[in-house]
């Protein structure tokens, strides 16, 4: 492939860099289509990762480069001719004054940065301060009507316990560590 000098500023710009070639990279890479041509000179493409670029890949890095360079001759031109309409047409506004506000404690602190921003807590909603006797108030109420509580006890019967040691779980395994080892049909009488 044949590449103009626009071609190859394109694709500088966007971070390829062009080595020439010698004849035997020439003779190892012609037919994986990564031997280019400038001014008759066969050169290799590379972005600086140690592969070469492919006839494929360097035409979608210079359409890249050339849409970049588009877009900045472009923005370039609308923003002289919007100066240029601007000062011409129309002197500038004048710019409202800024108004002094009071600075009251709750504005310093909103304008305070915080070193980190607090999120609630999950499974707990946060209640206003002003809310804050009411709930110890209706604590203290539900305490009072509840009384000690009382739990049932677990049923052991038929429960193997857990190993000694914590993670050896296959030193007892299936029907005995789920407490169902006299149900497993091993176990059963014949």
């Amino acid at each position: 492939m044949q590449l103009s000098p626009k071609d190859i500023a394109a694709a500088e710009a966007c971070g390829v860099t062009f080595l020439p070639a010698t004849p035997a990279q020439v003779q190892r890479l012609a037919m994986q289509r990564k031997v280019f041509y400038a001014d008759g000179q066969p050169i290799l493409a590379t972005r600086g990762d140690g592969f070469y670029e492919t006839v494929g890949t360097l035409q979608q890095v210079i359409e890249e480069g050339l849409q970049q360079q588009r877009d900045l001759a472009a923005w370039q031109d609308s923003a002289a001719t919007s100066e240029a309409s601007t000062a011409a047409d129309e002197p500038p506004l004048p710019q409202p004054e800024p108004t002094l506000v009071e600075a009251t404690p709750e504005l310093v602190r909103a304008m305070e940065p915080s070193s980190r921003p607090k999120r609630p807590r999950r499974g707990r909603s946060a209640a206003p301060s002003t809310d804050l006797q009411l709930i110890e108030e209706k604590n203290e109420v539900s305490a009072t009507l509840a009384g000690p509580t009382q739990h049932a006890a677990a049923p052991t019967q038929g429960v193997t316990p857990r190993p000694a040691q914590p993670g050896r779980r296959w030193m007892v395994a299936g029907a005995a560590r789920r407490g169902r080892i006299d149900k497993h049909w091993s176990t059963r009488q014949r």
